[in-house]
């Protein structure tokens, strides 16, 4: 009888014990989980501040080909994206920027390409709810900044003291990289995509315009307002009109001069003989002097 007492104790704490193992159980897996989603934010660094930045297109990548997820930062710069253990890869786009810094405890640079690889040992660790945060105390997950920007501008010409919107004129920038050039539209407006930090020589050309040049222009928001001077009519040997009557008008004093010299020593002409008269002149005086003294 009292061994029948003991093993009915015995069996009821068993029993506790396991109701409370599984009770335990059930905590854990309800506070902690496997990762299945990522958290971040991203910036955009402007001089020396940090604005939240919206738009930015965050991809999860299984390798460098093949696309798992992407998402898109909200106007807090915030974006929340889905994730799994076969993630490898994650990138950050948005036009004319590119990443400069990034959260190097969850991931780094993959080689000279635009992905970042997930540091999958610190990602994959319990989460509460499953959501990682891809960020520290400072909540940056990435940094970008502008790449390129543009050089535009535009382009008038005077005509008549009025200056007039040209259209087709040609604009050419040159810097250390490719020369880029385009063509203004109706109102004379231009634009080219350029590097952030390059120095350029902007070179206008238009039909019946002097060309213009102007160096260490450098992509900006600010426009520029160039006006072209009409070029005077061509007449000859690429002449305008005013050095052209110049040059006819030192030509005609320069034959005046000559005829005038040769109206002066030309030969006299008799019978339609011109007769030059080289003989030594001697005066009739003379001759009767020395008649006279013959004479005697």
């Amino acid at each position: 009888m009292r061994w029948r007492l003991y093993s009915a104790a015995l069996l009821m704490l068993l029993a506790a014990l396991s109701i409370s193992s599984l009770a335990v159980s059930d905590d854990v897996s309800a506070d902690e989980s496997a990762v299945n989603e990522l958290r971040g934010y991203v910036y955009e660094f402007q001089g020396e501040n940090l604005t939240p930045m919206a738009n930015v297109k965050v991809t999860m990548w299984l390798d460098v080909d093949t696309v798992f997820n992407t998402a898109t930062t909200d106007k807090n710069g915030l974006f929340m994206t889905a994730y799994d253990e076969s993630v490898t890869f994650i990138s950050f786009e948005k036009e004319q920027y590119s990443v400069t810094s990034c959260y190097e405890v969850d991931m780094s640079p993959y080689g000279q390409t635009s992905l970042y690889k997930l540091n999958r040992d610190a990602i994959e660790a319990k989460e509460t709810g499953g959501v990682h945060n891809l960020y520290g105390d400072m909540k940056q997950t990435a940094i970008m900044m502008r790449a390129t920007s543009t050089i535009s501008g535009y382009i008038t010409g005077n005509v008549n003291g009025m200056a007039t919107a040209l259209k087709g004129a040609s604009v050419t920038l040159t810097s250390m990289y490719a020369p880029q050039s385009t063509k203004t539209d109706d109102n004379g407006y231009f634009e080219v995509v350029c590097s952030i930090g390059t120095p350029y020589q902007v070179t206008v050309q238009a039909g019946g315009f002097v060309d213009y040049s102007i160096g260490n222009i450098y992509p900006s928001e600010e426009q520029l307002y160039i006006t072209l001077a009409e070029k005077s009519h061509e007449v000859i040997l690429g002449l305008d009109l005013v050095h052209t009557l110049e040059l006819f008008g030192c030509l005609l004093l320069l034959l005046i001069a000559l005829t005038t010299i040769y109206l002066i020593k030309r030969p006299e002409k008799e019978g339609g003989i011109f007769i030059v008269n080289d003989a030594v002149h001697q005066s009739p005086s003379g001759d009767e002097d020395e008649d006279e003294d013959d004479q005697f």
